[in-house]
């Protein structure tokens, strides 16, 4: 257990450096959603570990995933539109 909470922090931490690196890339529109798409990802992945939803009844893993995945894909729509 010691070991995953490890491995998510670690991923957590490299995606967190990706995003504010991200942040300093000027003149793509698509920058704002990979910026999106990785605080999803993120928030995923607190969800599983740290909520433990990975312990839950299937409907809310299917929920939030399906959630975020909505989520993500109607502002992506809205920031590139």
């Amino acid at each position: 257990m010691e070991k995953r909470l490890r491995y998510t922090w670690i991923i957590l931490m490299i995606l967190t450096v990706l995003s504010g690196a991200l942040s300093y890339v000027e003149g793509l529109r698509i920058i704002p959603v990979l910026i999106l798409v990785l605080a999803s990802l993120k928030f995923i992945l607190v969800a599983f570990e740290f909520m433990e939803v990975r312990l839950a009844h299937p409907f809310w893993k299917v929920f939030v995933v399906g959630y975020v995945v909505i989520f993500t894909g109607i502002f992506s729509i809205i920031l590139l539109g």
